[in-house]
């Protein structure tokens, strides 16, 4: 029987886990907000700070990362009080949740009806009553047209790391080799590699699926995180990702590790609890 408390509790759970990390990040952000003043000449931004009575107001049209930082920090006040609209509404449907039993419906119903055998109330084939597995395994089929149709590919060449999967695809490195391992070890549809208008930007994150919604949801394994330029690199990517309105607790994933090693348990988790709910 389907439990749709669990994939709630799953939500909530992510949600919660970023809105501790997205918490600490507005917390160590400068304080202040950003105003403006435009006129003919240019336009003049301030950081305005309130001590509780008045405002003070400065300029910083010198100084861009301040105002970048501003700019972060209201996106961020915003985005925390969506998150927490959105756990306070799930955390409501986990408290009213009704798991679906067949058997207590049956027997809810007035006598005339309970004298009649089981088979007049539902088709054993309906996806209410069927298992996890079987609705699983339908709705995985459900993409797979998607993944199979032609789609634009990054064009970088491949580097001396890149590797061939069981069923030929070609990846650019070993980390991907094994997610794409653990992909079809549950028959889950990808693209690999898809270019994805981001802005006016051309990205290509390394894994797409397809949503149940139509929607697509995206995977970037980021395995250096020990290397500062390739940080910088990552935190910029994902920057014009979030402008593209593609976040991490919405339609993006991301996956972490340092040096080259890959723990693969970690992906397999990602992958049955992130990503097969979502599909």
């Amino acid at each position: 029987m389907l439990n749709y408390k669990n994939t709630l509790e799953e939500m909530v759970d992510i949600l919660i886990s970023n809105k501790q990390k997205y918490t600490e990040e507005f917390r160590e952000l400068p304080e202040g907000t950003l105003q403006y003043v435009e006129d003919k000449q240019r336009t003049q931004f301030y950081r305005a700070i309130s001590d509780g009575k008045r405002k003070k107001r400065m300029g910083i049209n010198k100084q861009p990362e301040l105002i970048n930082q501003l700019a972060r920090k209201e996106f961020l006040r915003r985005l925390l009080k969506e998150m927490d609209a959105n756990i306070n509404a799930l955390q409501y449907a986990i408290g009213h949740y009704r798991d679906i039993d067949p058997t207590a419906i049956i027997r809810s119903m007035t006598r005339a009806y309970r004298r009649l055998p089981g088979e007049l109330f539902f088709r054993p084939t309906e996806e209410l009553f069927a298992s996890e597995d079987e609705c699983l395994r339908a709705r995985l089929e459900s993409h797979q047209a998607w993944a199979e149709q032609p789609y634009e590919k990054n064009s970088y060449p491949f580097g001396e790391y890149s590797q061939y999967t069981t069923r030929g695809l070609h990846v650019r490195s070993n980390r991907e080799l094994i997610i794409a391992e653990i992909l079809y070890k549950y028959k889950v549809p990808f693209r690999y590699d898809q270019v994805v208008q981001v802005g006016r930007y051309k990205l290509s994150p390394d894994f797409s699926f397809e949503m149940a919604d139509k929607r697509e949801l995206y995977m970037e394994y980021c395995g250096m995180m020990n290397d500062l330029e390739y940080v910088s690199r990552f935190r910029e990517k994902r920057r014009k990702y979030e402008q593209a309105e593609i976040y991490e607790w919405d339609n993006m994933i991301y996956a972490f590790s340092t040096g080259s090693k890959v723990n693969a348990a970690e992906i397999e988790a990602i992958i049955k609890t992130r990503i097969l709910p979502r599909l």
